[in-house]
């Protein structure tokens, strides 16, 4: 099973960093993309055809997506470990937070059953950040694509080292690490030198940028985000197209 997550931040000539107000509509020279080349995006990258929807949900911020999986999960109507499809301006793995920590010292040492409900904040916890770290820690994904931004440059790409298996881009794979606190705290300036008390399964990681993309599967459910810290109000003419994808029955 595929499922295709798309943030509308994706369809900016800009990535926003570390936001400093509800809406960046300071940002001027923010370019949007026309219309036109957003379907073009969606019906010939992504294979999507508005007259035949995929079920799925338009969502504020992405890490209401966790809340989906898990609500789906839950209603037996998702079935994991799934292939995820990220197409975003940012990888939300979690960086230049402190989720890592929690991941590590923490959430890992718990059975996979509760990790379901992990802490919510927007400095150690679950947050739009870093929703794929956590759904990886709930050991719900078993591939990911993350489709990045035409403007990054893939060995500046925008992933926490310390997720990675080997702690390695090179790996192609995401491999969670659990370590104690007292571990984690001395090695704090290089995690990688950290006492590996137990490995998390291996996650493909396939990485392609955005001019390359061409999806290869048939979704099975569709998620875009408005991500509103992260899009100027003029990119919100882009909602509607978006809508015109999505058969919003999926009752979650």
């Amino acid at each position: 099973m595929v499922i295709l997550d798309i943030d509308i931040d994706f369809f900016l000539d800009y990535i926003i960093h570390n936001p400093k107000s509800e809406r960046p509509d300071d940002y001027d020279n923010i370019v949007i993309y026309k219309k036109a080349d957003v379907i073009d995006f969606l019906e010939k990258k992504c294979g999507l055809n508005n007259k035949n929807k995929i079920k799925g949900k338009f969502l504020k911020t992405h890490d209401e997506l966790f809340y989906c999986f898990r609500n789906m999960i839950e209603a037996k109507i998702l079935s994991v470990p799934f292939e995820l499809v990220h197409i975003d301006a940012h990888a939300d793995l979690g960086l230049g937070d402190n989720s890592d920590k929690y991941i590590m010292t923490e959430l890992l040492h718990m059975p996979v059953s509760e990790r379901i409900y992990p802490k919510r904040n927007n400095w150690e916890g679950i947050s739009e950040v870093n929703f794929l770290a956590f759904s990886i820690a709930c050991r719900w994904i078993k591939r990911l694509t993350y489709v990045y931004h035409p403007s990054i440059i893939k060995r500046n790409i925008d992933i926490n080292f310390v997720h990675l298996k080997d702690f390695s881009i090179g790996s192609c794979a995401i491999q969670l690490k659990k370590v104690s606190l007292e571990e984690y705290d001395k090695n704090s300036l290089n995690i990688s030198k950290c006492n590996i008390l137990e490995f998390e399964p291996i996650v493909t990681l396939n990485l392609i940028k955005a001019d390359d993309f061409f999806a290869k599967d048939i979704f099975k459910y569709i998620f875009v985000t408005h991500s509103p810290k992260y899009t100027p109000r003029k990119a919100d003419k882009l909602i509607p197209v978006f809508l015109k994808y999505i058969d919003e029955s999926l009752n979650i």
